[in-house]
């Protein structure tokens, strides 16, 4: 959210500049307006009504410049936050688990220009490792059953995570009120990869989509 007030008020104080600009000139322009009219006569009277004219031009150009320019600031702005976000979101992520078959996120983005990517594994639920642990595994797309049903006979003391070069990034296997948190290289080609939870049976279920650009 700071990003976006950060823009924010760099916009605000744009408007502002132009705002203050257009209001001197339309008052230098209004003010040899009726310092004509104080002339009385009539070629002062329609020089000053030419001025006055003039003036209305003037300011109406310089509000519609200012218009254009104040939309164009707040729209590079937004622009800005968005890039911003989404280099964060690709960079990073959080995965939420609870005492369900289910990842709360199906997809997400990794940027190889991140370099690394940090995966957050948050355990939301009540029940503990032994009977509703989760662990989060990315594995090539089309591995997961294969390393999944390996991921049994590897049993609890390896995080049910098989000894597989195949296995690209893990977790640990945590419980209710549990979080882990990782960083993996992202030196893989670009494409669609898949993370699991190997929990004995679990990888049935819960699965998702890794999509490194």
């Amino acid at each position: 959210m700071a990003p976006f007030i950060h823009y924010q008020d760099k916009a605000m104080y744009r408007t502002l500049g132009l705002t203050n600009n257009l209001a001197a000139r339309a008052g230098v322009l209004l003010l040899a307006g009726i310092a004509l009219l104080g002339c009385g006569d009539s070629a002062s009277t329609n020089d000053a009504t030419a001025a006055a004219a003039d003036a209305a031009s003037q300011v109406q150009d310089a509000a519609q410049d200012a218009a254009k320019s104040a939309a164009a600031t707040v729209a590079a702005a937004v622009d800005d936050v968005a890039e911003t976000v989404a280099g964060a979101s690709d960079c990073e992520a959080t995965v939420t688990v609870g005492d369900t078959l289910m990842f709360d996120v199906t997809e997400l983005t990794a940027s190889l220009s991140c370099g690394t990517f940090s995966l957050t594994l948050k355990h939301t639920g009540n029940m503990p490792a032994a009977t509703m642990g989760h662990n989060w595994v990315l594995v090539p797309k089309g591995t997961a059953q294969e390393i999944g049903m390996a991921g049994i006979a590897a049993g609890a003391e390896a995080g049910y995570v098989p000894p597989d070069d195949r296995v690209i990034a893990k977790t640990k296997v945590i419980g209710g009120g549990e979080t882990d948190t990782i960083s993996f290289a992202l030196d893989m080609p670009a494409g669609e990869y898949t993370y699991v939870c190997t929990f004995p049976g679990h990888w049935v279920a819960m699965r998702g989509t890794l999509t490194v650009i």
